[in-house]
């Protein structure tokens, strides 16, 4: 018998993964970088304000799949991603799908 996931958790990682717009495209501008980076670099990098990205952020801390690195004194505050963490795949096939069929998200009109 297959290893099955408890439906609550299911609800649990959708919503903590893609429960908002910019949580996608803010996990596919970590998943490409090489080294550390701050919140402002994010914001940039998606295109979007900096606020929204200090909450994703946690979120992607939260989850395991970027750490906080330590501050050196009153230095911005640093994260990087952890590569090997298995939810990236999720991120990597997401990304995959969205370049090969930018419809598939859109809902379609019913007849």
């Amino acid at each position: 018998m297959p290893d099955r996931v408890p439906p609550d958790a299911l609800h649990e990682l959708s919503a903590a993964l893609f429960g908002r717009a910019v949580r996608l495209p803010l996990a596919v501008w970590v998943r490409g970088r090489t080294g550390p980076f701050f919140q402002r670099e994010a914001a940039e990098g998606v295109g979007t304000h900096q606020p929204y990205i200090r909450k994703e952020l946690a979120t992607l801390v939260t989850l395991g799949m970027v750490r906080e690195l330590p501050r050196i004194s009153r230095a911005r505050l640093f994260y990087e991603q952890v590569p090997d963490h298995p939810w990236w795949s999720i991120i990597d096939t997401a990304r995959q799908v969205a370049r090969t069929a930018p419809d598939a998200g859109r809902p379609t009109t019913g007849t």
